[in-house]
């Protein structure tokens, strides 16, 4: 498998609508800004606006990074008010139309808040990060057991023989491993998207399809159901996040057998 990153790919404006307070706007502030040298502005819950990083090399894209009013993914459909507020807000400041960007909704498969019931609604509704026809632009993409896990991908030499049930077992592993991700680099970001599609298609039992993304509800439903069965059958999930789903879909990174 290889892979390419590329570098110069304008992707205009595109939001990413995080759960967490601090990691996730951390991590995708380190990889916008350190491998990607785009303008990186984020919104935090009650608070303000702030330009985080200003990009002299690639003036046309700009990445905000949004933080729902609660960790629950039901946010994504009961904090639309607050989330539309955001939005005339940065269409203010940065003449951002969230109704033409690309829209990511980054969440962890929490099993104490998130039913199953709802994720899978979810899963089905937030399809495309452009296009839901009838419905509001936007990508679902779940991280298991938690975002974590992407920082594992990037850094474990063997995520396949990971089994982790929880998101404080896999901060504490990352801890014990003494895994950053201000280390992440263009050799890591390679790797964690290396591991991702050899997950799914160990999970599928098939190949991993560009092509997919166009529609991806049926393919992310089908990895909701199987890491299910896995859990309620052995109680861990496989070391997978879809956060790296976004990055292949913006054109950030080109695979190639």
């Amino acid at each position: 498998m290889k892979i390419r990153i590329n570098k110069d790919k304008n992707i205009g404006k595109v939001i990413y609508v995080v759960e967490g307070q601090k990691k996730e706007l951390t991590l995708l502030k380190h990889i916008f800004t350190k491998i990607f040298d785009y303008t990186y502005v984020t919104y935090r819950y009650n608070d303000v606006t702030r330009e985080e990083y200003r990009s002299d090399k690639n003036k046309n894209s700009i990445v905000f990074a949004v933080n729902t009013n609660s960790s629950n993914v039901i946010s994504i459909q009961k904090g639309q008010d607050y989330l539309d507020e955001v939005y005339k807000k940065l269409y203010e400041e940065y003449l951002l139309d969230s109704t033409k960007a690309a829209v990511y909704y980054i969440f962890d498969r929490d099993r104490r808040t998130n039913s199953p019931e709802i994720i899978s609604d979810l899963l089905s509704e937030l399809r495309n990060s452009r296009d839901n026809e009838k419905n509001a632009n936007g990508l679902l993409l779940l991280s298991y057991p938690s975002i974590e896990s992407y920082v594992i991908e990037c850094f474990a030499p063997d995520c396949c023989v990971l089994k982790i049930e929880s998101a404080q077992k896999a901060k504490r592993f990352i801890g014990e491993q003494n895994y950053q991700q201000s280390k992440i680099n263009e050799n890591t970001f390679k790797k964690a998207t290396e591991e991702m599609i050899k997950t799914i298609e160990r999970i599928e039992c098939g190949c991993f399809q560009i092509e997919e993304l166009d529609d991806f509800a049926n393919k992310n439903k089908s990895i909701f159901k199987k890491q299910e069965s896995l859990y309620e059958s052995n109680n861990y999930y496989e070391i997978l996040s879809l956060l790296t789903i976004s990055f292949l879909d913006l054109g950030l990174l080109s695979v190639e057998e």
